[in-house]
């Protein structure tokens, strides 16, 4: 069905790509930062605070596999998002590549 898979894929590039990234890394991670200013390291403990958080909102479909996974994805996309000076845009990209890659696979019943 193209209309419905058309359909996923702007709902996947507007709440995960872009609502993600903006949550988990853009504001979830600033707001870590602030809570644990003043100890060593509080840029990467925000970080995996937020990757947490990440792999958890995944855990209810994806189960222990999923957490651990995601939770990954979102170290190294946190780390990106320092690393890029706090840029959300690449991160947007690539999460949306990601997931249109998936539901791409799924559309043409790809195993």
């Amino acid at each position: 069905n193209l209309p419905m898979y058309l359909i996923w894929l702007a709902i996947v590039w507007t709440s995960a790509a872009f609502g993600e990234e903006l949550f988990f890394r853009g504001f979830l991670i600033t707001r870590f930062e602030g809570l644990f200013r003043g100890l060593p390291r509080a840029s990467i403990i925000a970080v995996v605070f937020a990757a947490f958080l990440f792999g958890l909102g995944h855990f209810y479909y994806q189960g222990l596999r999923g957490l651990i996974v995601t939770g990954a994805i979102g170290v190294a996309f946190g780390t990106a998002f320092l690393l890029f000076k706090r840029n959300l845009w690449p991160l947007v990209l690539v999460h949306g590549i990601i997931d249109t890659l998936s539901f791409t696979a799924m559309y043409l019943e790809w195993e």
